[in-house]
């Protein structure tokens, strides 16, 4: 299985990678480098991770030591990661403030209205339409 690292989610990686050089380059380097290796891991065994659209629509999301790993599964199945954030972080706030920079669907459609897309009891429209026919197109990478 493929997969695609986001801009915030290469720069999430960056700012981890400084952090931890500080007291400890060597140490940076390799929890870089093993956090890349679960990116694969991940990709290879999607049938771990359930979705978490409490936290985000369509997101899905695993723990590696102090840090989530979030990502989506693009309808190609090309695994997108899009944010690498310390646990102890906001989460929400993140969300919230536009943190995964993918326009927040959950914000502008209620809950319900999602799950009737699922269970194709209604349909998208308008501005929601657009924006998924871009992701159906061009994959998340399209929107960052």
């Amino acid at each position: 299985m493929s997969f695609r690292v986001s801009r915030k989610a290469e720069r999430d990686l960056q700012e981890i990678g400084d952090y931890i050089a500080f007291d400890n380059p060597t140490r940076a380097l390799s929890f870089i480098e093993e956090i890349e290796k679960r990116f694969t891991e991940i990709a290879q065994h999607l049938e771990l991770y359930r979705r978490r659209d409490e936290i985000f629509f369509g997101i899905r999301a695993t723990s590696y030591g102090k840090y989530m790993i979030f990502f989506t599964i693009a309808d190609d199945g090309v695994v997108d990661f899009v944010r690498v954030l310390h646990g102890a972080r906001n989460i929400t706030t993140i969300v919230n403030d536009g943190g995964f920079h993918w326009p927040n669907l959950k914000r502008g459609v209620g809950t319900s209205t999602v799950r009737k897309w699922e269970a194709g009891d209604k349909h998208p429209s308008g501005p929601s339409r657009r924006l998924l026919d871009i992701l159906d197109r061009k994959g998340i990478e399209a929107v960052l």
